[in-house]
C-alpha cells in the first residue's frame, strides 16, 4: 500500500488491516502519531515512514509486530520515549532507521544497558536520538550489521567498544559515530591488537577492505592519526576527523587512499609542513579542510592538480608564503578560506577568471597587500568576501554589484542554496561548512551555508577614496563592514536601499557629510558603527534606529541629535565623546590598553605554568596565548589607528 502527497494524520482504523505485509508511508506530510491499532497488523513486514512531518510518538503497541523486518523513519521530528516492550518483539527485526529532525527529542529509556535484544540486525541507522550515556549491549551485539552503520548524535559517552568495530570492520561500508562523546585513542579504535592476526612484522592487514566513509567527528578522541591508515582502509572516499583532541602529522600513508573525495580535518592539534603530502596523487579530492590546527609551512603548489576541488579550507594555522599560482588550475572552486594565517602577497588575478564559480573567498587576518583586483567583479555566486585585517590599498571596485546573491532583494531559496553550494556530500548526510566572520561587532564561526550570511568585510586596510555608489545595488547584502580605512568622502545618499543590512560598519575613516536619513530605513539593522570620522549635522531618526541608543556608535564625530520626545527642534545636543579633551583621552586609552596587553599576558603565565607539565596541554596553551594576545594587538592597532587620524584630523 502506498500513500503519495497526502496530508493527514494516520487513523486508528489502520489497525483493521489485519493481513497488510507492506505498508509504504514515505515521501506525504503525514503528522501526528502512529496510531495504538499499528500493534494489529500482525502479518506486516515493512514499515517505511519517512520524509514526513511527524511530531507525535511511536506506540508501545508497534512490539507487537512480531513479524517486522525493516522500520524506517527518517527525517521526522518524532519524540517521546522508546522502552524495551517497543522492542523486545521484534524477533525478525534485520533494518531499523530513525534519523530525527529534532535534536534528540526521542529518547531510548528503560533500555537497559545490559538488555540482549531478541533481533540481529543488519542495517542500523540511527540519528539524534538519545542511546546513552553508555555504549549499550543491544548495540554491541549486533554484530551482523553490514552496509552503512549510523550512531549519530545520540548522547553517548565514554570509550568505544573497540572490539564491536573489529568485529564489523571487514563488513561495514561506513561508519558514522559522530557527535557523540566518545573517548580514547583513535589507533586503538581503528587499528586494535587483534589475537587472530597472525602477520609478519611489515605487514599491514587491510582491516576495512570496503569502508568508504568514515565520521568520528565532533567527540572526545586523542592521540594520533594511524600512520598506516592508507593501508587500512585503501577503499575510503571521506574521512571526517573534526573537532576531537587528535595531534601529530597528517599520515602520508592518505596518499594510498586512491578514491578520496574528503579529508576533514579542523579543530584539532594537528601539526607539520603540507608540503610532506604529495596532494597530486589525490585525483579525485573535492575538499580539503585542515582549518583550526598548528600545521605550518607554505601552501603546496602540489594542490593546483586537483581539478576536481571545490573547498580549500586551512585557515587558523601558521602557514606562510603565498597563494600558489596552480591554484588557477582548480577552476571548480566553491570556497577558498586561507583566514588568520600569515601569507602575504598581492591578489591572485585569477580569481574571477580562471576561478569565477567561488561563492566563498575569506583571506581575512593575513598579511596580503596590493589593491583589490576588478577580476572579483566577475564572482557571478559571491556570497562572502573577506578581506579584512590585511595590508590592501587602492580603492574599493564598483563593481562588485554583480554577484547576484549579493544584488537580489529576496531570498535564496533552500533548493537554489543547495545547487550553488553543493560541494559533495553522502546521500545522507549533508555537512555544512564553516568559516570565521565578524557580524553585529563580534567574531564568531559561521555556517556559510545559512541564507543570512551574504557579507562584504574590507575592514582594517588601507583603502583610500570614496565609497562607490553602486555599493547601494547589493540589496541582499546582510553585513558590511568597511571600518579602519582612509576612505573619504560621504556615505551614499541611497545606502537605505540595501534593506537586508542588519550590520553596517563604517568608523575610523575620514567620512564627512550628513548622515544620509535613507539609513533611516534600514529595518533589519542591529548594528551600526560610525564612530570616529568627520560626520556633521543631524542624526537621524527612524523606529530601528532608536533601538540603537549606544551614543558610541556616532563618537568621534560633531553631530546632533533630537532631544527625546522634541520632533520639531531647531537645535539638539552636539555629540562631542572623544573631541573635547581628545590628546587626554587618547593617551589614557592607549595606557590602557598597553596595560591590558603587558598585564594580561603576565598573568596567564602565572595562571597556567603547571601546565608546561604536559605536552598535549602546553600545546594548547600556546595556541590559546597566540590567539588571545593577536586579538589584543589587534583592538590595540584599531584603537592608535583611530586616535592618530583624529589627530591629524585636527591638525
Amino acid at each position: 500500500m502506498a500513500l503519495e502527497s497526502f496530508v493527514f494524520r494516520i487513523p486508528n482504523s489502520l489497525g483493521t488491516l489485519e493481513n497488510l505485509r507492506f505498508l509504504y508511508l514515505s515521501y506525504n506530510k503525514l503528522w501526528g502519531s502512529l496510531p495504538n491499532s499499528i500493534g494489529n497488523l500482525s502479518s506486516l513486514q515493512y514499515l517505511k515512514a519517512s520524509y514526513n512531518r511527524f511530531n507525535g510518538t511511536i506506540p508501545p503497541s508497534f512490539g507487537q509486530l512480531s513479524k517486522l523486518i525493516e522500520f524506517s523513519s527518517n527525517e521526522n521530528s518524532w519524540q517521546g520515549i522508546i522502552t524495551e516492550d517497543h522492542l523486545v518483539n521484534l524477533t525478525k527485526l534485520e533494518s531499523l532507521q530513525i534519523y530525527t529532525n529534532k535534536n534528540q527529542s526521542l529518547i531510548f529509556s528503560n533500555v537497559s544497558y545490559e538488555w540482549n535484544p531478541p533481533f540481529r540486525l543488519k542495517t542500523l541507522y540511527l540519528r539524534k536520538c538519545i542511546i546513552g550515556p553508555q555504549f549499550p549491549i543491544w548495540l554491541q551485539v549486533q554484530t551482523q550489521l553490514a552496509g552503512d552503520v549510523i550512531i549519530s548524535d545520540a548522547g553517548i559517552r565514554g570509550p568505544i567498544p573497540n572490539e564491536w568495530v573489529s568485529k564489523l570492520s571487514s563488513q561495514i561500508t561506513g561508519l558514522d559515530l559522530s557527535y557523540n562523546l566518545l573517548e580514547g585513542k583513535l589507533a586503538d579504535l581503528l587499528a586494535p591488537q587483534h589475537p587472530n592476526y597472525d602477520l609478519p612484522e611489515d605487514s599491514t592487514p587491510i582491516r576495512y577492505p570496503n569502508l568508504t566513509f568514515l565520521y568520528l567527528d565532533g567527540n572526545l578522541l586523542s592521540g594520533s592519526i594511524p600512520s598506516n591508515i592508507g593501508d587500512l582502509m585503501p577503499n575510503l572516499e571521506q574521512l571526517y576527523l573534526s573537532e576531537n583532541r587528535l595531534n601529530g602529522t597528517i599520515p602520508l600513508s592518505i596518499q594510498n587512499m586512491s578514491n578520496f573525495g574528503i579529508i576533514s580535518l579542523p579543530d584539532n592539534q594537528l601539526s607539520g609542513d603540507l608540503l610532506d603530502i604529495s596532494w597530486g596523487k589525490f585525483k579525485s579530492l573535492e575538499v580539503i579542510d585542515l582549518a583550526n590546527n598548528n600545521l605550518y609551512g607554505k601552501i603546496p603548489s602540489s594542490i593546483g592538480f586537483l581539478t576536481y576541488l571545490k573547498t580549500l579550507r586551512l585557515s587558523n594555522n601558521h602557514l606562510h608564503g603565498g597563494i600558489p599560482k596552480s591554484l588557477h588550475n582548480c577552476s571548480d572552486l566553491r570556497s577558498i578560506d586561507l583566514s588568520g594565517n600569515r601569507l602575504y602577497g598581492s591578489l591572485p588575478l585569477w580569481i574571477g577568471l580562471d576561478v569565477s564559480k567561488l561563492w566563498l573567498l575569506n583571506l581575512r587576518s593575513n598579511h596580503f597587500s596590493g589593491t583589490i583586483p576588478s577580476q572579483l567583479c566577475n564572482l557571478r555566486w559571491l556570497r562572502l568576501l573577506d578581506l579584512s585585517n590585511n595590508n590592501i590599498s587602492g580603492g574599493i571596485p564598483s563593481c562588485l554589484n554583480n554577484s547576484e546573491p549579493l544584488v537580489s532583494e529576496r531570498s535564496i531559496s533552500a533548493n537554489e542554496l543547495y545547487l550553488m553550494t553543493h560541494i559533495f556530500s553522502h546521500n545522507y548526510h549533508f555537512r555544512t561548512e564553516k568559516t570565521t566572520l565578524v557580524m553585529k561587532g563580534r567574531e564568531d564561526e559561521y555556517s556559510v551555508i545559512l541564507n543570512r550570511v551574504l557579507t562584504i568585510d574590507l575592514s582594517r586596510n588601507k583603502l583610500s577614496g570614496e565609497i562607490p555608489n553602486e555599493i547601494t545595488n547589493l540589496r541582499g547584502l546582510v553585513a558590511l563592514n568597511l571600518s579602519n580605512n582612509d576612505l573619504v568622502g560621504s556615505i551614499p545618499e541611497n545606502i537605505g536601499a540595501m534593506q537586508q543590512l542588519e550590520t553596517l560598519d563604517l568608523s575610523c575613516n575620514h567620512l564627512s557629510g550628513k548622515i544620509p536619513t535613507s539609513i533611516a530605513s534600514l529595518n533589519f539593522l542591529a548594528h551600526l558603527n560610525l564612530s570616529f570620522n568627520n560626520l556633521t549635522g543631524r542624526v537621524p531618526t527612524g523606529k530601528q534606529l532608536q533601538t540603537l541608543n549606544d551614543p558610541s556608535i556616532y563618537e568621534g564625530n560633531s553631530l546632533e541629535t533630537k532631544s527625546s520626545g522634541d520632533e520639531n527642534a531647531n537645535t539638539g545636543n552636539v555629540l562631542i565623546l572623544g573631541i573635547k579633551d581628545g590628546k587626554e583621552n587618547e593617551s589614557e586609552m592607549f595606557g590602557i590598553f598597553i596595560s591590558m596587553a603587558i598585564g594580561f599576558p603576565v598573568g596567564l603565565n602565572i595562571w597556567f605554568f603547571t601546565i608546561f607539565t604536559n605536552e598535549s596541554r602546553r600545546i594548547l596553551y600556546l595556541r590559546f596565548i597566540d590567539r588571545i594576545s593577536y586579538d589584543i594587538l589587534e583592538k590595540i592597532g584599531f584603537v592608535v589607528s583611530c586616535t592618530r587620524k583624529m589627530r591629524r584630523r585636527r591638525s
